[in-house]
């Protein structure tokens, strides 16, 4: 059996569970940090166009009057009507994607910690620990083997 074919069956459902349980969080906070990226993206392209956009007309302004007749023309404010409600959506995203990560790290940690539980109590469990925690690893890039923050 090759490393990256370990089936999870093999140990006990309770460390099934948890290592089940660690790998669905670990594909949600992975899914919520995309979201996150595109939503990063999308805001700070909006900002730069309208960065860009004022400084682009303002080339030789001299009075306070030029600079608010450009920050209030159509385009700006059409941009502004697309920004502020991607900033608001980015700063959900933001929020869930910390609280997955959060709550996937104390989850990871708490397994460390708590190894001589998980697998001492468990004999069978015992014998494919090395098999199940460098499966996670490769397979679902949750490490197990020490805390790294």
């Amino acid at each position: 059996m090759a490393k990256n074919d370990f089936d999870l069956n093999a140990l006990s459902p309770t460390t099934r569970a948890v290592m089940v349980r660690l790998k669905d969080w670990k594909k949600r906070r992975e899914q919520w940090k995309t979201l996150k990226f595109i939503f990063d993206l999308l805001a700070l392209i909006f900002m730069l166009g309208i960065l860009w956009f004022i400084s682009h007309r303002l080339n030789g302004a001299e009075n306070l009057n030029q600079f608010y007749a450009v920050l209030f023309s159509r385009p700006v404010v059409n941009a502004m009507i697309f920004l502020i409600p991607t900033l608001i959506v980015w700063k959900f995203v933001n929020m869930k994607y910390n609280e997955y990560d959060e709550d996937y790290e104390t989850l990871r940690k708490e397994i460390i910690d708590r190894a001589d539980e998980l697998w001492f109590h468990f004999p069978e469990d015992w014998q494919h620990r090395q098999e199940a925690l460098e499966f996670m690893d490769k397979t679902h890039g949750v490490n197990l083997f020490y805390k790294k923050k």
